[in-house]
């Protein structure tokens, strides 16, 4: 019998592998992330390099030399992977174990009691968790539309009936579910909606959410809640996206002259939306920017993304004269960089601010829900991942 930690370098995500005899080989996501090249699985975890704080390297590989000593000690003949995948999970994640839940040992049989358990356990605290949840509302929602709209009132979404042809019915429902919400909204009244509304659902979207579903369905056959497969038979389309459009050099610039001092809160955005296509960050990460993060004309921060899938890489951007121009404008404000603003209307001001410097040029997308070419001025569609776009783009 032998065990050891290996790493997956598509997604970082290091495995504890066990294999006895030619019977056994199995492995099970840890949910710890390290960044390949900094990984030594002779240790295992973290090499000794100086791009990973200290503090990170020696927890994180404690923890894994202390969870393959522990299968090692409880592991005898009999045991299966539900029993391996189990101490693996409780090992590591011992907030997430059934009895510091303080929930019974008992297997779960509802289907979103099991959803919920899936969500809890493997995307605890992510940011992509927003992507399964949304699943699971549309999920109560098919269910309900099934029976009061279908007639069927014995109707229940169950893991047993979830093989092909339920997956099939159920994206069939994503897909049209924005006509049914026009043409029955009094049936979607009882439900809680993102903007009281339903958007069209495009192909993108449509893969996307088999893709998601598609992981839930195999972690419950993995767990041993379910044994039909044939949920793979359904195939997951290729998403396709459009060629990236981003701000020139000249057009950035031209923002950045263009005097807004007679509408202060048209002058403000621009000066953040320019100061992020000069760094590229994420706007989550922009808005918890301070002055602390400023150092000696670099500015370092951990991405809060990587911060959710258990990485802590530090990203350090020189800071061009522009940028420092426009955090030296606001200087006075304690630690913030900027001053406050409203928040959920930065990408219409973004387009505002383009359209008033007069940034028109037509650029080329792909319609999501078509996914035909479409011509229309920059600032028609800009938003606030237009500026990582920039930053990238014109390296």
């Amino acid at each position: 019998m032998k065990v050891i930690a290996t790493i997956r370098k598509s997604n970082s995500l290091v495995y504890i592998r066990l294999r006895d005899g030619r019977e056994i080989d199995w492995k099970v996501s840890t949910g710890i992330r390290v960044e390949p090249m900094y990984f030594d699985p002779t240790i295992p975890g973290y090499k000794d390099v100086p791009e990973v704080p200290k503090e990170v390297r020696e927890s994180t590989n404690k923890k894994l030399i202390d969870v393959i000593a522990h299968i090692k000690d409880e592991y005898v003949n009999g045991c299966d992977l539900l029993w391996f995948t189990d101490e693996v999970k409780n090992f590591v994640h011992p907030d997430n174990s059934p009895k510091k839940r303080g929930r019974r040992s008992k297997k779960l049989t509802e289907f979103f009691d099991i959803f919920e358990d899936y969500i809890a356990k493997e995307k605890p605290v992510h940011e992509n968790a927003t992507g399964i949840i949304a699943i699971g509302r549309r999920l109560r929602r098919y269910e309900a539309w099934r029976q009061q709209m279908e007639g069927n009132e014995e109707f229940k979404l169950t893991l047993k009936d979830f093989g092909r042809d339920m997956l099939d019915d159920f994206l069939h429902y994503h897909y049209n579910e924005h006509d049914y919400f026009c043409h029955y909204p009094e049936f979607y009244q009882q439900f809680t909606l993102y903007r009281r509304t339903i958007v069209p659902s495009s192909k993108n979207s449509i893969s996307s959410c088999c893709q998601r579903l598609k992981a839930f369905l195999n972690w419950t056959v993995k767990n041993g809640y379910d044994t039909d497969l044939t949920f793979r038979d359904i195939p997951t389309e290729q998403r396709i996206y459009g060629t990236p459009y981003y701000l020139s050099i000249e057009e950035r610039d031209q923002l950045y002259e263009y005097d807004f001092s007679y509408v202060p809160q048209i002058d403000l955005v621009r000066d953040i939306f320019v100061f992020q296509c000069f760094v590229g960050c994420r706007q989550g990460d922009l808005f918890r920017l301070t002055r602390d993060n400023i150092k000696d004309g670099w500015l370092e921060y951990v991405p809060g993304k990587n911060l959710a899938n258990n990485r802590s890489e530090l990203v350090r951007v020189l800071l061009a004269d522009k940028a420092l121009a426009i955090i030296a404008k606001y200087e006075g404000l304690g630690k913030r960089l900027f001053p406050h603003f409203d928040k959920h209307g930065y990408g219409s001001y973004i387009r505002c601010c383009l359209q008033m410097a007069g940034i028109t040029r037509m650029v080329t997308i792909l319609n999501p829900l078509t996914r035909e070419e479409e011509q229309h001025p920059l600032y028609e569609v800009a938003t606030t991942h237009t500026a990582r776009k920039t930053f990238v783009g014109n390296l």
